[in-house]
């Protein structure tokens, strides 16, 4: 029965499938460590992503809060509507033993997954990711120095 489910999430990631992502170099890299066989932190990078940076244009002159109530929206929205297709194909990944601990950090919106090498490719080949990468944990040795641009 498994490998029944796990076939037909094969066909249905295919057929929905057009433009499809791809694998970072650091997570196929990882994968190939262990000959494939381990679970990886991957970020799954969609497609359809707005830009906080976009949404402020022209908002400067507003108080903070205000600035807040008109872009965390905005992203919350962006997110449960691009997000939703990955999300489902997802659940059947989790159910099927493929994928485990799913998070969607919609600020970004990008979606947290542990994921057998199998199920990143099948994720990697949907229209909606553009790219599913290793998440690592970044270490900074010291905190770096940063002055204003117009300071004297």
């Amino acid at each position: 029965m498994k490998k029944v489910l796990v076939a037909l999430v094969i066909v249905l990631i295919s057929a929905l499938s057009t433009a499809a992502g791809q694998l970072t170099d650091g997570l196929r890299a990882a994968y190939e460590r262990d000959g494939g066989q381990s679970w990886q932190p991957v970020l799954i990078a969609l497609s359809s992503r707005v830009s906080a940076s976009d949404l402020l244009i022209g908002l400067d002159a507003l108080p903070l809060d205000q600035v807040h109530a008109r872009v965390m929206p905005s992203l919350q929205t962006n997110a449960a509507a691009t997000q939703t297709p990955v999300q489902k194909s997802l659940e059947i990944l989790v159910s099927t033993g493929m994928a485990r601990n799913v998070r969607s950090l919609w600020l970004a919106n990008v979606i947290a997954a542990e994921l057998t090498r199998p199920a990143a490719e099948l994720v990697a080949n949907m229209a909606e990711v553009d790219e599913v990468g290793l998440d690592e944990i970044v270490t900074l040795r010291r905190a770096a120095d940063v002055q204003s641009s117009d300071a004297s």
